[in-house]
């Protein structure tokens, strides 16, 4: 939950994130409901067994199906009637990036009390093959 609050607000500041969000969720009367799904199913899908982690993937999907619709006013670059659905792919890079920079950014402030944490390493060199031992893990 470190960071989480800060990722719910990061994600919803998005305006075709919002309007989904606002149009088909219960985030305005329980907002840690939705943070504490959106935290357990990523959870399952990073250290759960294969079969585990692929019914989370197919869940999220099964609930993103019936997220659609369009802007009903212009916000920002976005005027009224732009669509949204929550299987673009531009939007999930999003919710998955602000739950990914989130997780960074509490991470640095809690590691300093700990002299012996390394720092988290998110992406392999680029000489190094995938797999490979040199690859660091997440």
């Amino acid at each position: 939950m470190l960071g989480g609050g800060r990722a719910l607000l990061m994600q919803v500041a998005h305006p075709l994130i919002a309007a989904g969000v606002a149009a088909h969720s219960g985030f305005q009367q329980a907002p840690l409901t939705r943070l504490t799904r959106t935290l357990e199913l990523m959870l399952t899908i990073v250290f759960a067994d294969g079969r585990d982690a692929l019914a989370a993937v197919r869940a999220i999907a099964r609930v993103h199906r019936r997220v659609h619709g369009r802007l009903e006013t212009a916000v920002g670059p976005f005027r009224r009637g732009t669509p949204y659905d929550a299987a673009d792919p531009a939007l999930l890079l999003w919710v998955h990036a602000t739950l990914v920079d989130s997780a960074l950014v509490a991470y640095g402030p809690s590691s300093a009390r700990c002299r012996h944490a390394p720092a988290p390493r998110t992406t392999r060199s680029p000489s190094a093959p995938p797999g490979s031992s040199a690859s660091p893990t997440p």
